[in-house]
This record gives C-alpha cells, structure tokens and sequence, in this order.
C-alpha cells in the first residue's frame, strides 16, 4: 500500500463529551476553534485537502494519507531526518516530493 504523509501546521481539533454535544456546544467549540486558526494552519490545510481529494479521486482507498502535525515529537523527527523546510511537506512511500497535488500523483506513478 503507498503512504503519503503531508507535515504542516494543523489545528488541533477538541471533540466535546456526549453531554455538550447534545447540547449544542459541540458545533459553538468548531466554530470557535475555526476562528482561532492561523492563516499559516489554514494555508497548510488546505494544500492537504486538494492533495487528498487528487490522490483518493484517482486511487480511491489504495493509498493511505496520514497528516501529522509539525511540531508533534513525530513531525520534529520526520523534518530532521528528512531536512524538511518551511510550509507544508510531502512524504510519498519515505521520499520527500513537493506539495502539489499532481507531483504527488507522479510520485505514486
């Protein structure tokens, strides 16, 4: 199976309890947590969403997509080893590519 792991700043995301979902609490905390995001979070997010949608629209659920957080003890140790720069990262089978949906696609070919 071909693994492409996409590193980039990635806002948490808190799921509420049972109780506060109910209640509406659950949709105010998304909503909140939306708007704390930094344009550099949205920005990385967003280079992972259309990389995602390419590679799933032509390789359905043969590749596995894993996004891990830059600054998580994992995406410290993937940027060393790898000498990853700034902005989002793409990983594609352990081989570093750039993070463009159709170099991606070219790196799984």
């Amino acid at each position: 199976m071909n693994e492409i792991e996409i590193l980039g700043l990635f806002g948490a995301t808190l799921r509420p309890c049972s109780v506060c979902d109910i209640s509406d609490l659950g949709s105010k905390l998304e909503r909140e947590q939306a708007a704390e995001a930094t344009d550099a979070a949205r920005a990385d997010s967003d280079v992972a969403y259309r990389i995602a949608v390419a590679v799933f629209g032509r390789h359905g659920a043969a590749v596995r997509v894993r996004l891990t957080p830059i600054d998580s003890p994992r995406g410290m140790w993937l940027t060393l080893r790898h000498r990853l720069g700034g902005g989002p990262q793409v990983l594609v089978n352990g081989r570093k590519t750039a993070a463009e949906p159709e170099r991606v696609l070219a790196a799984l070919a």
